[in-house]
């Protein structure tokens, strides 16, 4: 949360891209901490590496970054900017 406050400070405009960045930065580092958890312990338990923690922590951060772009260009197209 306080990445979310610090990144608000300096990305007054556009909150949800602070919020995008937050939560993707955590999730993305939490996947790296299952990786490197499977690589040096060998730790092939279902809530370390399963399919729901793939797609929670790797591929929900990168849907919601394709559905933010496609956001921004269809807000841009509207605009007319």
């Amino acid at each position: 949360m306080s990445l979310i406050c610090f990144l608000c400070f300096f990305i007054r405009s556009n909150f949800w891209l602070a919020a995008i960045i937050a939560q993707c930065t955590f999730l993305l580092g939490c996947m790296a901490g299952h990786v490197m958890s499977l690589r040096t312990q060998g730790n092939v338990a279902e809530y370390n590496i399963g399919f729901q923690i793939i797609v929670g922590d790797l591929i929900f951060p990168l849907i919601v970054i394709g559905l933010y772009l496609a956001y921004r260009r269809l807000h841009r197209s509207i605009s007319g900017q």
